[in-house]
């Protein structure tokens, strides 16, 4: 009984290829620091006023949906009548007594001083 013996066959690691490297591309200069930073807070600022923009259009537009129902007709305000008292006067044309909550008189705007002008505009 013979026994063969059987050949054992171990593999030999093959070498593996290093990789041939490759030459980078040139990278480009970078930018200034100061002008990135400008960059940047030029793009923030132009950003943040248009969001400002549009929030404050937004509550103009709210601020007129919701008041606008509230507002008087232009008629009421265009056809101002100022209560005038009833004036009682005798038959030589003196004034001998007015009646009334309020006491009105009509006054064209050149006689009102300028400095009444400028205080009711303002």
């Amino acid at each position: 009984m013979f026994l063969k013996k059987k050949k054992i066959v171990v593999p030999v690691p093959t070498p593996v290829p290093t990789p041939v490297p490759t030459p980078k591309p040139p990278v480009a200069a970078k930018p200034k620091k100061i002008q990135s930073f400008l960059s940047k807070w030029l793009f923030r600022l132009f950003f943040g006023g248009f969001f400002c923009g549009i929030l404050g259009l937004l509550v103009l537009v709210l601020t007129m949906v919701l008041i606008y129902p509230k507002l008087p007709s232009m008629d009421v305000v265009t056809d101002y009548r100022p209560k005038i008292p009833l004036r009682v006067y005798s038959a030589d044309n003196t004034l001998l007594a007015e009646f009334g909550e309020e006491r009105r008189t009509f006054v064209k705007i050149k006689d009102v001083p300028l400095h009444m002008r400028q205080a009711i505009l303002a």
